[in-house]
């Protein structure tokens, strides 16, 4: 498995930094970050900064993430230090639905774009008008986001079998590490699907946010590996529901977020209805 420093094909790689759970962007199906069932949550600035300290030495791109991280209360002042400690415009990314009046900032400190608008075509022309530079998403086509929050323990009992399909995580390989705060504590992740099911199942799997904890052998990560990897739906690649229709796949034993919320959901019994990858979610790879 490939651990947060390591190079993920043609992209040196993606270290996200989650600055909130507060989303306008319709509670989409299976959020990878499971914003349906997280309380709002902004960063403090001087989280941030100890977060972004910690990993300025990452050759990858740095990105800004969320929920909507154009919602936090203090988003130019995250943005106008994060321009101090990388320089490099191109590795500074961020990850919105809704820019929120911050096109001038975003044009001229960020480098990297993924702005995906589920629909919404105000978000999109506001995008356009005020940062011509990036390239706008799920406009004409809607996303699909895979079945993260099954359990895929629930469907495979054998622990190496299950840790054979996990080496090939879409995540792992393609995507990102990630730091966040939960409940006002800085935590640092070999994965942002892992982190998100900290915050929402407690599994106590956070790491200190220490110099070079990115950096260590992934026996360091082994506890994430165990409490989330070996419990997360993104190894078995199923097919999930567009964004827009709110619906979440679980299984029998994640069913309960779901219910507790009143959130809609399908609960699968197989592993028969397969998507090809689920961080494509836009159909673009081939």
């Amino acid at each position: 498995m490939k651990k947060p420093n390591d190079v993920r094909g043609d992209l040196y790689g993606v270290f996200q930094i989650l600055i909130t759970t507060k989303c306008d962007g319709g509670n989409c199906s299976n959020c990878t970050q499971y914003i349906p069932y997280r309380k709002n949550e902004d960063i403090t600035l001087e989280n941030f900064k100890k977060a972004l300290s910690s990993i300025a030495s990452y050759n990858g791109i740095i990105g800004i993430f969320g929920g909507n991280p154009c919602l936090h209360p203090e988003f130019d002042k995250i943005t106008e230090y994060l321009t101090q400690v990388i320089p490099d415009k191109r590795r500074r990314g961020l990850w919105t639905n809704n820019i929120n009046g911050h096109g001038e900032l975003i044009q001229k400190s960020y480098g990297y774009f993924n702005f995906n608008v589920h629909g919404n075509h105000k978000h999109a022309e506001e995008m356009r008008r005020r940062v011509p530079s990036a390239k706008i998403w799920g406009l004409n086509k809607q996303s699909e986001h895979g079945a993260v929050a099954v359990d895929i323990s629930d469907f495979i009992e054998d622990y190496d079998e299950r840790q054979e399909i996990i080496e090939q995580c879409d995540i792992n390989r393609r995507w990102s590490p990630a730091i966040m705060q939960i409940n006002g504590e800085l935590k640092g992740y070999f994965c942002e699907v892992a982190g998100a099911m900290d915050a929402v199942f407690n599994k106590n799997v956070g790491l200190e946010i220490t110099k070079d904890w990115w950096k260590k052998d992934i026996s360091y990560y082994q506890k994430q590996i165990n409490e989330c990897c070996h419990h997360c739906g993104v190894p078995l690649k199923l097919s999930g529901s567009i964004d827009k229709e709110q619906t979440d796949t679980l299984s029998r034993s994640t069913i309960h977020i779901a219910e507790k919320n009143n959130r809609k959901h399908i609960q699968i019994e197989t592993t028969e209805n397969k998507a090809k990858e689920l961080t494509d979610y836009m159909g673009l790879r081939k």
